[in-house]
């Protein structure tokens, strides 16, 4: 009625050649398409991730020579199969979001690497003169249907990997490559690629290991705040400091135009702007005030001077948590621009936004204009276009919305600027390959602790796998 042991355990090693056999084609397939060498460090990590999981499950496999019965060895061989099959997911995890580059996709995500890259490398090539911690692999943006953009940097898992492997992910808590999560409405409308300089500032933030940092100097700071707050309010500060940072970064990243896409984003009704209940986030209103009082420390023109006194009467009378949380505004932001200082530099320093851009006259206001009307703008590939053509591209937008008198501006003319929103921002590449400038992607260890969990009886994957 069974097969043999030869037979049970030739099976389970034909499926682990197998995906090895898929995943090296596929890893060789991307390579040469990669004619610039824009994704090879990461390709490299999820082979070398890949290749060393099926190895490790190889060696666990039960031998026909063993003392194992049939059963034993049918109850082993399912064991390890189980742990493939979660290599294999892993695997096409990824492999989803690269291939999205061959579909319709493509375009956007050609441009939003650029943005991507911009935004996540300046601070570690000011750094290097320094020898400072050298950045791992720019991360790697990809569509799916959700409302908001999402950063998941190393340490934290996607949703796509953490609903049925929680026992795993307790354990086992990094990736081989960072992700940005974009939404669809950038397909047709690519100047929200802005919210990619808030999803770098997350990498950004991991990557220099300024989370813990920020979250006490923030904690600290508004516990020895004159206005006596309590600790449960000191607390919250420090929940929300990820965030936080990420707003600031975006400032530097793309100046005042993130502050008015955030606004956007989150204009509401009173009840939305003053909840302070929000995962991870303060109170709408706290945030673009603080991303108002961000822009005004980075040397720029604070943009949402009249917006938050709109939304002020807006609201009426505020809670008094929500006074509180204002009046900390600028204390929260000293904090940020002075006791952070990786290798020195402060946050000015680690992104910095360049006003002369963004004044009345400079290249925002020429280039917002060049994307709207032609003929498009053509820059030279510089570590800064990016982003800043990012900003333009937002502010062309914003340019079109108020010109069209409360109606939403012409198919034709919304496609003309994509097209040369899209264009503008690829054309201004940064020459080179883009490689890691770590020895590794990950270390020896970490490998060494994926491939012990593996093959551990104590972790506990799904049966459906």
């Amino acid at each position: 009625m069974f097969i043999s042991k030869e037979q049970r355990i030739e099976r389970s090693l034909d499926e682990l050649e197998q995906l090895r056999t898929d995943c090296l084609a596929w890893v060789d397939l991307r390579h040469k398409k990669d004619t610039q060498q824009q994704y090879q460090t990461q390709l490299n990590a999820l082979s070398e991730l890949v290749e060393r999981a099926c190895a490790t499950i190889s060696r666990a496999m039960p031998q026909v020579s063993d003392e194992r019965g049939l059963d034993e060895t049918f109850e082993h061989c399912r064991f390890l199969d189980q742990r493939l099959a979660w290599t294999r997911r892993l695997w096409e995890f990824f492999r989803e979001k690269f291939d999205q580059r061959d579909s319709s996709y493509g375009p956007l995500l050609r441009a939003a690497d650029e943005v991507i890259w911009s935004c996540y490398r300046t601070p570690f090539e000011l750094l290097a003169p320094f020898g400072e911690i050298s950045p791992g692999a720019s991360p790697l943006p990809y569509i799916e249907p959700y409302l908001s953009p999402a950063a998941y940097p190393r340490e934290i898992f996607p949703i796509g990997l953490s609903a049925e492997d929680r026992d795993f992910r307790r354990r086992f808590n990094k990736l081989p490559i960072p992700l940005v999560r974009l939404t669809p409405l950038s397909l047709r409308e690519p100047w929200w690629l802005i919210f990619a300089a808030h999803e770098s500032g997350h990498q950004v933030q991991y990557d220099l290991a300024l989370v813990d940092e920020f979250r006490m100097a923030l904690q600290e700071a508004v516990a020895a705040s004159p206005l006596g707050v309590a600790a449960e309010t000191a607390s919250l500060w420090g929940e929300w400091s990820r965030e936080i940072f990420a707003d600031i970064y975006s400032i530097g990243a793309v100046g005042g135009q993130a502050a008015l896409a955030m606004a956007d984003a989150e204009f509401g009704t009173p009840s939305h702007l003053l909840d302070r209940l929000l995962d991870g986030y303060p109170a709408p209103l706290v945030r673009l005030s603080l991303l108002n009082e961000a822009a005004y420390r980075f040397g720029l023109a604070r943009p949402l001077e009249q917006a938050l006194l709109e939304l002020k009467t807006r609201v009426g009378q505020l809670p008094p948590e929500l006074e509180t949380d204002l009046k900390l505004v600028p204390l929260v932001i000293k904090t940020a621009f002075t006791k952070l200082q990786p290798g020195g530099l402060t946050l000015s320093e680690l992104i910095p936004p360049y006003p002369n851009f963004y004044q009345p006259g400079g290249l925002l206001e020429a280039w917002a204009t060049q994307l709207r009307f032609g003929p498009r703008p053509i820059i030279q590939g510089n570590l800064e276009a990016a982003r800043q053509l990012t900003a333009a591209a937002y502010k062309a937008w914003n340019d079109t919305l108020l010109e069209a008198n409360g109606t939403l501006p012409p198919t034709e003319i919304r496609q003309e600027l994509a097209e040369r929103t899209l264009e503008s921002i690829r054309q201004s590449r940064q020459e080179g390959t883009r490689a890691s400038l770590k020895e590794r992607e990950f270390d020896l260890n970490f490998l060494d602790d994926l491939t012990a969990l593996l093959i551990s009886p104590n972790i506990q994957l799904p049966p459906s796998l």
